[in-house]
Parts: structure tokens; sequence; C-alpha cells
């Protein structure tokens, strides 16, 4: 019997997916199918990159990654995010090869902000 897989759709055999709690003590579970987790853990929360390595809260740092707002260029070009950065900016994620790029980009930028 295969499982669904509810991040990508596909259909596994159970040692292909991994079944876990959606919360602790809920009777839901959600399934993920390998390949999809692998993907999963190559994205870390914004968040806690900007504070760490930027020293700005992720409600203004995600401002960078759309540019939609003016006064706020777009430096999130051709980088990888999950989730949205305008309507909940709490849940977005970068991939971790493509953190550097992005702080790189935002010190610049605000380096740049001071000269003027």
């Amino acid at each position: 019997m295969k499982i669904k897989c509810d991040t990508c759709g596909g259909e596994f055999y159970p040692e292909e997916i991994i079944t876990f709690a959606v919360r602790a003590g809920e009777s839901k579970v959600e399934h993920i199918c390998l390949s999809c987790l692998s993907k999963e853990l190559n994205y870390v929360n914004f968040g806690d990159i900007t504070r760490k390595k930027l020293g700005i809260q992720c409600q203004y740092a995600s401002r960078y990654v759309h540019g939609k707002i003016e006064g706020w260029p777009y430096l999130g070009k051709d980088l990888r995010f999950k989730n949205d950065p305008i309507n909940d900016y709490h849940s977005l994620q970068i991939h971790k090869d493509d953190v550097e790029e992005f702080v790189r980009r935002v010190k610049g930028h605000c380096q740049e902000r001071e000269k003027l």
C-alpha cells in the first residue's frame, strides 16, 4: 500500500515516507517523502538569520526580499525563499546556500545608503 506525500502529492511505499504528528498531543498526522524532506532541510528560518547576521527584525528585513514597498530595494532577486514575505514574514525561510549572498546584499545597500 502506498502513502501520499502531503508536500508533493506523490505516492510512496511506507519505507520512503515519514509520518509525523502535526502538533504534539493531536491525532492529525502528515506525510512527507524523503525527497521533499531533504529539500525542506535546506531552508532556514529567515528571522533567525536576519537578527543574528544583520541585527534587523524579520518584519523589516523581509521588505528587501520582494522590493514591493517604496524605498526598499529588491535584494532577493534570484535567491530561494519559501512562504510569503509580504503577508506572513514570520514563516519566511531562505535557502541555506543563499544566506551569505542575501546578507552581503543588505549590508552593501546599508553602507551605500549611509554614504548619502
